[in-house]
């Protein structure tokens, strides 16, 4: 292969570096935006790699780069060179599946409206979490974990209507849009509220992870978990008193996938009609159910259900 056959290739390797991202950014920008740096900050990286690749790939061939084509070129160095076209082709494909993984699913309308907060309600917003103050806050707090790749302002509405009931609520943002790396936001959340003695640890599918993680913490501050349309534990005992919420209309864990055995720590309760996005206000999700009552019925329950679970363990 010439040189100007290969700095074609890597040109092109460039541009699919460039676009990736460019259109990741494009079709989400509240949600690049208004989320955990993390994935702006991975945009940036691909975007910078891609412009390297470019760059590189479009300097003139050089008289010394001629002859180096005309000269026979070794078996070992093709070796090399083959070895380094697939590793730059892996690693574009990593990188396109890693962008288009993390990419979060856009809120609707009216969760980025409530962001503005309300009379009862103080929203605010930093890099790595939304927080709901209440008017009147109770000695209680919520660390809610999203779903994956769900902006956190999905949660904004339903749990906005949480702490009207007096609860502080603290979304995490999670990095990249996988819950695992978010373990770390409930200790934050709690070094961030001094003044909150008890704590319940709350999440959305695969959120449920690290929520229940903390409830498995030790920590004496978490004193019940809430989990909603997550997978079941099978027969795990909770450390902690733990409400598992499912869709009885949810097709992406269905009722059989998020419920067990009940034991004295865990309770799993329906929510009548609700889906997997019946959970938040983002959607529709691919492979979801239909709600068969309508949403701000559902949601009410839902809301209704984890109050009443909050009071009960932190009476």
């Amino acid at each position: 292969m010439t040189v100007a056959a290969r700095s074609r290739r890597r040109s092109a390797l460039g541009l699919v570096w460039i676009a990736v991202p460019v259109v990741a950014a494009a079709s989400a920008f509240g949600s690049v935006v208004d989320g955990h740096p993390a994935y702006p900050t991975l945009l940036a990286a691909c975007l910078l790699v891609g412009v390297v690749l470019v760059v590189h790939g479009r300097r003139g061939v050089t008289d010394g780069d001629v002859d180096a084509d005309v000269a026979p070129v070794s078996r070992g160095r093709r070796v090399v060179r083959a070895l380094g076209v697939t590793a730059a082709l892996l690693a574009t494909a990593l990188m396109v599946g890693l962008v288009v993984a993390a990419r979060p699913h856009p809120p609707h309308a009216n969760a980025v409206a409530a962001m503005r907060g309300s009379a009862t309600v103080t929203v605010t917003d930093d890099a790595t979490s939304i927080t709901l103050t209440p008017t009147r806050p109770t000695s209680t707090g919520v660390i809610f974990q999203p779903g994956a790749r769900t902006d956190a302002r999905s949660y904004v509405p339903i749990l906005s209507r949480l702490a009207e009931r007096g609860h502080v609520v603290v979304i995490a943002k999670q990095p990249l849009s996988i819950a695992p790396l978010a373990h770390g936001r409930a200790e934050e959340a709690f070094a961030a509220h001094p003044e909150i003695t008890r704590w319940v640890a709350g999440g959305h599918s695969f959120g449920g992870v690290p929520a229940r993680a903390t409830g498995e913490s030790g920590d004496p501050r978490v004193v019940g978990v809430v989990v909603w349309a997550t997978y079941a534990r099978g027969h795990a005992t909770p450390a902690v008193p733990t409400l598992a919420l499912y869709g009885t209309a949810d097709r992406l864990i269905p009722p059989s996938d998020a419920t067990g055995p009940d034991t004295p720590t865990l309770r799993h309760v329906p929510v009548d009609g609700a889906i997997h996005t019946s959970f938040s206000d983002y959607g529709p999700a691919r492979g979801d159910g239909t709600e068969t009552r309508p949403h701000e019925a559902i949601q009410t329950d839902i809301v209704d259900l984890t109050d009443a679970f909050i009071r009960s363990v932190a009476p």
